[in-house]
């Protein structure tokens, strides 16, 4: 079987890379949109319906959406021929009522110390997943978290990568 992996990229990395000719897409038949609702949200609209203009029409597409917003409706009906619509658990977008929610305003010095205040407090066998907004962010909690001998990991898009032809 000849298998051909493209690279994870943003919508606006993928164009950039496209308009660049380091990379093409005329024989992809496979595309995954994940987290589309996010994508929407953060701008990438644009972007995304470019690729898929320069995508192969008989392609196969899969998005993934935490929710299902008229935008990722509407994005849908005009690139896909015959969606499924594939739900795992409720459509309804309630918070689960087994989880406490605690909401913490502090300044931006404050919030790394806070953290380990958190984790210190935690009992044998429990875990955390921490999210930042920037990639060097994380690396630098890893890092720091790491010197404090916590077992931490960091993980993002430049920690993993995949090189592949695309053509």
């Amino acid at each position: 079987m000849n298998l051909s992996v493209c690279p994870t990229a943003t919508p606006g990395r993928l164009n950039d890379l496209l308009m660049n000719e380091i990379l093409t897409v005329n024989t992809v038949t496979y595309l995954v949109l994940d987290e589309a609702d996010r994508m929407l949200d953060m701008g990438f609209e644009p972007q995304i319906r470019k690729i898929l203009l320069d995508i192969r029409p008989d392609r196969q597409t899969v998005m993934t959406s935490a929710t299902w917003p008229p935008e990722v409706r509407r994005l849908t009906d005009s690139y896909m021929k015959n969606p499924y619509q594939v739900s795992v658990g409720s459509l309804d977008l309630r918070a689960c009522t087994l989880v406490e929610q605690t909401v913490e305003f502090l300044d931006e010095s404050r919030k790394k110390e806070r953290t380990l205040e958190f984790i210190e407090n935690m009992q044998e066998g429990e875990k955390v997943l921490i999210f930042t907004g920037r990639k060097v962010t994380a690396d630098d909690v890893a890092s720091d978290f790491t010197l404090r001998g916590l077992n931490v990991q960091s993980i993002h898009g430049d920690r993993y990568s995949l090189s592949a032809d695309c053509d």
